[in-house]
């Protein structure tokens, strides 16, 4: 994603918006799961532009670096509990 931003002039978020990321993100993690499972690079995370509106469709691991960690949001499971 990186490489491709800066060649077509956008920022990252720019493209991200483009690709819709952040809302198919929702999407994907709003349907019903046992359990969900995130592996993402700090670029993806950022794209996906998590924040307390997203729920979450069961619980969910994320792994990331300790600086996107810091800023996660807290998440809600899609029936308003918090994860």
């Amino acid at each position: 994603m990186n490489a491709r931003s800066r060649n077509e002039g956008q920022g990252t978020q720019g493209w991200a918006e483009h690709l819709r990321v952040p809302a198919d993100m929702r999407k994907v993690l709003g349907q019903p799961f046992d359990l969900g499972l995130v592996l993402l690079g700090d670029s993806y995370l950022k794209a996906c532009r998590f924040d307390e509106r997203v729920e979450l469709g069961g619980p969910t691991l994320v792994f990331c670096g300790s600086t996107i960690a810091r800023k996660f949001p807290p998440f809600r499971e899609s029936n308003g509990h918090p994860y």
